[in-house]
C-alpha cells in the first residue's frame, strides 16, 4: 500500500494535462450583429444602431442575463437616437489582452467600449461628444439607484450593473447620463460578488453595499460566515500568490478547526465497533424486535454510549462542507485568470485531461480509507465501489474544486490513521480483501 501511494505521488508530479482555455477576447460579425466573447461573458451588439442588445454569462454555463430595452449604451441628442457611421474593432489592443469596440458618429462624436480581459466582467465606456450635449443610456436590470458619479442596477437573480465616471458638466436621471464634455465610465455587468465590487469600486464600496442591502435577495443570513471564509481565502491568495496553494492551506486549516467534531464522530464509531460482539449476541438471543430493542438500550446505558453521537458531528459537518464548496466555487473566475499551479494552467477548467491526476489520487485515497475502516470484505467492497464511482462523476468539475476534494480525502485518511492507531483498531489488509 505504501509503495502504491509513493507511485501515485510521483505520477501526480509527472503527468501533464492539456492546458486550459486561453483568456483571449474574440469578435464575430454577422450582418449588423457583432458578438464579443470574453472568458466570462458574451456581448451582442447591433452595429447599425451602436447599441448593446443582449448579454450572456458563459463562465459556467450560457445564461441570458440582459436584453435591450432602450438602455444599451444608446447615444441620444435631444432625445433622438443618433446612429453611427462606422465601427472599428481592436482585438487585444494592449499587453493585458483588453479589446475595444469603437463607434464613430458625425460631428466628431465617438463611443468606445473597452472589454477588460479579467475576472470581474469589466466593461468600460469612453464617449467624446464633440461640440454636442449628449445623453448615454446605461444598461439596467430591475432595481436602480444612483448618486453623485455612480449608477447601480440590480436583479433579484443576483446580477448587478455598476458604473462610475469622471468628466465635467454631467448629470444623471435614472439611467440617463447627460454630459457635455468627454466622459469616462468604469463599469461591470456581473454576478453579484462583493469581492468584485470591492476590487473595482473601492471608494464607493461601502455605499454600494448599503444600497444593495435594500434590494430583495441581495443578502442571506449566512453571508457573515460565507464572506468571512471568502475573505480568508482572499488573504491566503494574497499571501501565496497562487490559488492552488491557497486552496491547499485553506482546506488544511478548515479541517484542523473541524477536527474535534471528526474525532468525536470517529471515537463514537470506534466504541460502537467494540460493542459489536455484544450486539450480535443480543440479536441472536432475542428474536422479538421490541425485546431486542430494550436489550440494546440497556447495553448502551451500561456502557454509557449514545448510538446517535456518531451521527450528530457528521450532521454538523455536512452544511459546513457544502458552504466550503461554495466558497471555493465562488473564486471560479479568479481561477481562470490566476497564475499557473504546478501542472495546471487554469484551475477553472475541468474534464478528463485536467482532472485525471486528481481522479487517480482520490480513488487511491478512498480505497485505502475503505480498507482501514472496514472490518469485513463485504463492507470494504461496498465502500470501494462508491470510491471508484464518485470521482468519475465529478470529472467535469473545475480543477480548483477537485483539488479541494482531493485534499479533503488526503486529510481524512491521515486523520483516520491517527485515530485508529490511537485506539489500536485494525482494518483489512489488501491480502485479506483479495483472499491472497
Amino acid at each position: 500500500m505504501r509503495r502504491t501511494f509513493r507511485s501515485l505521488t510521483v505520477l501526480f508530479f509527472v503527468l501533464v494535462p492539456v492546458l486550459g482555455m486561453t483568456n483571449e477576447i474574440s469578435f464575430d460579425a454577422s450582418g449588423t450583429q457583432l458578438t464579443v466573447k470574453t472568458r466570462t461573458a458574451e456581448y451582442i451588439f447591433d452595429t447599425s444602431q451602436g447599441i448593446l442588445k443582449d448579454v450572456f454569462f458563459v463562465f459556467e454555463r450560457r445564461t441570458h442575463v440582459y436584453t435591450y430595452d432602450g438602455d444599451g449604451f444608446d447615444l441620444k441628442y435631444r432625445d433622438q437616437l443618433i446612429l453611427p457611421r462606422s465601427y472599428k474593432i481592436e482585438p487585444q489592443n494592449d499587453e493585458m489582452g483588453n479589446a475595444r469596440l469603437t463607434f464613430n458618429y458625425e460631428g466628431g462624436i465617438e463611443k468606445t467600449i473597452t472589454f477588460i480581459n479579467g475576472p470581474h466582467y469589466r466593461l468600460d465606456v469612453d464617449v467624446t461628444p464633440g461640440a454636442s450635449t449628449l445623453t448615454l443610456l446605461l444598461p439596467r436590470l430591475v432595481y436602480d439607484e444612483n448618486w453623485k458619479g455612480v449608477f447601480l442596477s440590480y436583479s433579484s437573480k443576483k446580477r448587478v450593473v455598476v458604473f462610475d465616471w469622471t468628466g465635467q458638466d454631467h448629470s444623471i436621471s435614472g439611467n440617463a447620463l447627460t454630459f457635455k464634455g468627454p466622459i469616462k465610465l468604469r463599469g461591470m455587468l456581473a454576478p453579484l460578488k462583493y469581492t468584485f465590487l470591492s476590487a473595482e469600486f473601492p471608494q464607493q464600496y461601502d455605499r454600494l453595499k448599503a444600497a444593495l442591502k435594500r434590494f430583495p435577495k441581495a443578502k442571506s443570513w449566512y453571508d457573515p460566515i460565507f464572506y468571512g471564509l471568502v475573505a480568508f481565502m482572499s488573504w491566503l491568495y494574497s499571501w501565496t500568490h497562487n490559488f492552488g496553494w491557497a486552496i491547499i492551506i485553506f482546506t488544511i486549516v478548515v479541517r484542523l478547526v473541524l477536527y474535534p467534531l471528526y474525532h468525536t464522530q470517529m471515537k463514537s464509531m470506534v466504541r460502537m465497533k467494540e460493542l459489536q460482539p455484544y450486539i450480535e449476541k443480543i440479536r441472536k438471543k432475542y428474536k422479538d424486535p421490541k425485546a431486542q430493542q430494550e436489550a440494546l438500550m440497556k447495553l448502551y446505558r451500561e456502557k454509557k454510549i449514545n448510538p446517535a453521537s456518531g451521527c450528530l458531528p457528521l450532521l454538523v459537518q455536512m452544511p459546513i462542507f457544502f458552504l466550503l464548496y461554495a466558497v471555493i466555487r465562488y473564486f471560479g473566475e479568479e481561477f481562470a485568470f490566476g497564475p499557473r499551479f504546478l501542472l495546471w494552467q487554469d484551475l477553472s477548467a475541468g474534464g478528463f485531461s485536467q482532472n485525471i491526476i486528481f481522479v487517480l489520487l482520490s480513488i487511491f485515497l478512498y480505497l485505502y480509507s475503505a480498507l482501514i475502516t472496514s472490518q469485513d470484505k463485504r463492507t470494504a467492497w461496498q465502500s470501494i465501489i462508491m470510491s471508484v464511482i464518485f470521482p468519475f462523476l465529478f470529472m467535469n468539475l473545475p480543477s480548483g474544486l477537485f483539488l479541494y476534494y482531493t485534499m479533503n480525502a488526503l486529510i481524512q485518511v491521515l486523520s483516520t490513521l491517527y485515530i485508529y492507531k490511537k485506539y489500536n483498531i485494525k482494518g483489512l489488509t489488501l491480502r485479506e480483501l483479495l483472499d491472497i
